[in-house]
């Protein structure tokens, strides 16, 4: 089951409204729990689990954690 996108769309204009900075990424596809997205991480052989389009989050969370 995939969690409510609307969750992290609240919980950013929450962070917006105390003017704490963030970065949000939604990607349109994709089951819960995806880790990397890539076959290495994947979860006990789910196929599910391989997103090649969401494999690039940690370096897009690690920039912009380097950019605080």
């Amino acid at each position: 089951m995939a969690v409510p996108v609307e969750n992290s769309m609240l919980f950013a204009q929450s962070l917006l409204k105390h003017k704490i900075p963030l970065e949000l990424h939604i990607f349109p596809e994709g089951v819960h729990g995806l880790s990397l997205g890539t076959r290495e991480s994947q979860f006990k052989g789910r196929d599910d689990h391989i997103q090649p389009a969401v494999e690039n989050w940690i370096d897009m969370a690690s920039r912009w954690v380097n950019g605080l």
